[in-house]
């Protein structure tokens, strides 16, 4: 159909050629939707008021999410053994709810040692976050929950209630948390997408071979029809211009048949009638 297309573009009825168009628009948006996806998303209002986890918020959400969505839709398309595919997205999920349950705990204690008191920023880092997935709002909630924690510990260390470098370093923890669990999922992301890099090679590859094979078969096919016409071609000849053929193939018939054509006189056969009457006809005149 698409060699029709091609050679032969206005041959074609209108309906086949706007099926042949639509067709070739929706295996291309196809072939886009898996390789850079755009998915409908959700707007939460985000709110952080610690320069720390804005900083990381800015390095690594949209980042993370992206490899969210890669796993989700990209990562399951293309890597075909439900296993191996299985087993990426458990690690992907393993990191987060590690880095979530490390910032729950710590908020617990914070939360409950400040009396739910925090500080508040005078103009605190408002964002619309496009969520497009359940793993995006995962990752939010452990960039929300980072901040409210320090927010605690800032809260107990103005009344004086926390030594200051307790809070440093409960802020350079929280921070390593955050960037070591992103290149965590940055690390899982690779590995697949290795794997999704080998799976498209190889379908292209196949594909290739697919083509050759099909160019391969109707070649073969339009040999055989040339074939089919010059047989059919020879057998409606006329009997006087026919090729004679030795059914038993034996050197010796053909050598009575060669000796017996060679021995006939010039009139004789319909050529030879021909040719004498031709030449009566020239003498008379």
């Amino acid at each position: 159909m698409a060699e029709a297309m091609s050679h032969a573009p206005d041959r074609l009825p209108f309906d086949l050629r706007t099926e042949i168009d639509q067709f070739e628009a929706y295996r291309d948006l196809k072939g886009k939707h898996f390789l850079r996806p755009q998915l409908p998303t959700i707007t939460i209002e985000a709110e952080l008021h610690c320069p720390a986890i804005h900083q990381q918020f800015v390095r690594w959400f949209e980042t993370t999410q992206t490899y969210a969505v890669f796993l989700d839709l990209v990562a399951r398309h293309w890597i075909r053994a439900r296993a191996d595919y299985n087993a990426y997205l458990i690690k992907f999920d393993e990191h987060i709810a590690h880095l979530s349950a490390k910032i729950s705990e710590d908020l617990s204690q914070y939360e409950m040692l400040s009396n739910a008191q925090l500080t508040r920023h005078r103009n605190p880092y408002k964002v619309d976050v496009e969520i497009s997935g359940p793993r995006g709002k995962q990752i939010l909630d452990c960039f929300l929950s980072a901040d409210r924690l320090l927010r605690h510990a800032q809260f107990m260390a103005i009344m004086g209630d926390l030594d200051g470098n307790v809070l440093r370093k409960l802020e350079e923890d929280t921070q390593r948390s955050l960037n070591r669990t992103s290149m965590s999922l940055r690390a899982v992301v690779i590995e697949a997408k290795q794997r999704v890099t080998t799976a498209r090679a190889k379908a292209s590859s196949d594909r290739d071979a697919q083509r050759r094979h099909d160019v391969a078969r109707r070649s073969e096919r339009r040999r055989e029809r040339q074939s089919e016409v010059a047989v059919t071609t020879t057998a409606e000849l006329p009997p006087d211009i026919a090729v004679p053929v030795l059914h038993d193939g034996s050197p010796e018939l053909a050598g009575e048949i060669a000796e017996e054509v060679s021995e006939a006189p010039e009139g004789t056969g319909r050529r030879g009638a021909s040719r004498n009457r031709s030449r009566s006809a020239i003498a008379a005149e």
